[in-house]
């Protein structure tokens, strides 16, 4: 790294977020420092970089920048020579960005609920896993190597890290991509050219050491994070399908407190269960000795119970105030109607449907203008209480055809809401396969 361009890159040698940099980074040939990050102690330095304490960090002179996908578009507008990571045209752009994103909702996710799954879920989340990365393989151009033809781009490193850990599927659970399906050829000749390709191959981790690390993801359903240190006993119980707890589970990924989660049956409740909440819901959170139940009490709680940054409930008084309001107005106002709509009659479903997008509408109207979030650039308490409602939209579509009309003049300050909740790395790892839960909400649809 030259004296002139101060750039250094906080990262860890098996996480796949900081790979997707590190590849960015060689690719566009931009000088910088690689600093080894221990994630599992966690220095001060590295907290006052980023308070959510992962990788990558990415520090530009005295700019700090991290989330992976962010930092990949900063350097290549920073570092405008070629090669254009995000393309020159605008539609190409724009393609890279939609299957970039695709592989972040959609792919990603379920490389890690295979690692987690129940023998009994295990063959339909592979399923999901191998239909979803086939989707991704027949959207590449038809000629070359990479998603967009001979140019290696965003799309290709945004996914790369994940199926180049299809070995640690195999070793845990038996799993590998058929090689009898029809876009196989297509995908081999992708995975293999990006492997090979010289801004990549330094990043590739070994597997003997790679795997072990994986370990604790394994049955145990721990997240894809550190994992919970002695003097920290923290308990999450939750299920995999209910937004309530999936509120909690955003929250303490963006806090980066370290936690074991517990799936639960709540078809089959446990007296150790109703023990910790009579009420027998999740999610329920067990701090040493204390019981926490109520998704947003929960949420209150883990925010004043480790203040470090970032701050869910914001730090001023008037933004604490403005957060707390429109979370309960998505508690009080949209979320009833989300049901709403599942249970209405025909002849009720338009009113109940009016309101419901009346009621979103009122929410994106009192966003910030800018930024991608409720308070701009803050994630924040408001984002997490309505997020896992909208993000399940598809359920309505499935049982009512509604969708919310394209053509309301707050619909893109929506989109582009949902897009970056639905993108950031707290957030990722908590969405459901569709396929499995559109399912789930047969039980709410009313039947004459």
């Amino acid at each position: 790294m030259s004296e002139s361009t101060k750039l250094r890159f906080l990262s860890a040698w098996y996480c796949p977020f900081a790979q997707r940099l590190w590849i960015a980074l060689l690719e566009k040939g931009i000088p910088f420092k690689y600093e080894e990050t221990d994630l599992s102690n966690k220095t001060e330095e590295f907290l006052k970089l980023n308070p959510r304490g992962l990788v990558p960090v990415l520090v530009h002179d005295d700019k700090i920048i991290y989330e992976s996908a962010v930092c990949v578009e900063y350097i290549d507008e920073a570092w405008p020579q070629n090669p254009k990571i995000m393309m020159e045209q605008p539609y190409d752009k724009a393609q890279v960005r939609i299957w970039g994103d695709y592989a972040t909702s959609k792919i990603i996710p379920l490389f890690f609920a295979i690692l987690r799954s129940d023998p009994e879920n295990l063959g339909e989340t592979q399923k999901s896993f191998v239909e979803n990365i086939g989707s991704f393989v027949k959207a590449m151009s038809p000629t070359g190597n990479f998603f967009m033809g001979d140019s290696f781009s965003f799309a290709d490193i945004m996914v790369l890290p994940w199926l180049q850990r299809l070995e640690v599927l195999k070793h845990y659970k038996n799993f590998e991509i058929p090689s009898d399906i029809d876009w196989y050829p297509r995908f081999q000749k992708w995975l293999t050219a990006c492997s090979e390709r010289e801004s990549v191959t330094p990043t590739i981790p070994d597997m003997k050491k790679l795997i072990p690390i994986y370990k604790r993801y394994v049955k145990t359903n721990e997240v894809p994070f550190p994992n919970m240190s002695e003097s920290t006993k923290l308990r999450f119980l939750s299920a995999w399908y209910c937004p309530f707890a999936q509120r909690l589970w955003i929250a303490l990924l963006e806090k980066g407190i370290p936690f074991k989660y517990e799936e639960t049956d709540l078809s089959n409740k446990t007296e150790e269960f109703l023990k910790l909440n009579p009420r027998g819901l999740v999610p329920v959170l067990v701090h040493d000795d204390k019981i926490i139940y109520e998704s947003a009490v929960c949420v209150e709680y883990i925010d004043e119970a480790w203040p470090q940054n970032p701050k869910i409930m914001m730090e001023q008084p008037y933004d604490k105030a403005q957060v707390r309001i429109w979370g309960d107005y998505a508690t009080s106002k949209i979320i009833p109607l989300f049901y709403s709509i599942l249970r209405s009659d025909p002849e009720n479903l338009g009113e109940t449907q009016k309101s419901f997008v009346e009621n979103i509408g009122s929410f994106v109207k009192a966003m910030s203008p800018t930024g991608n979030f409720f308070m701009g650039d803050s994630f924040s308490f408001a984002d997490i209480m309505v997020f896992p409602w909208m993000q399940r939209l598809e359920v309505l579509k499935h049982f009512k055809n509604f969708e919310i009309p394209s053509d309301i003049d707050w619909y893109p300050r929506f989109q582009k809401w949902l897009t970056a909740c639905s993108e950031r790395e707290s957030v990722t790892p908590t969405i459901p396969d569709m396929k499995k839960l559109i399912p789930r909400h047969k039980r709410y649809v009313k039947t004459k």
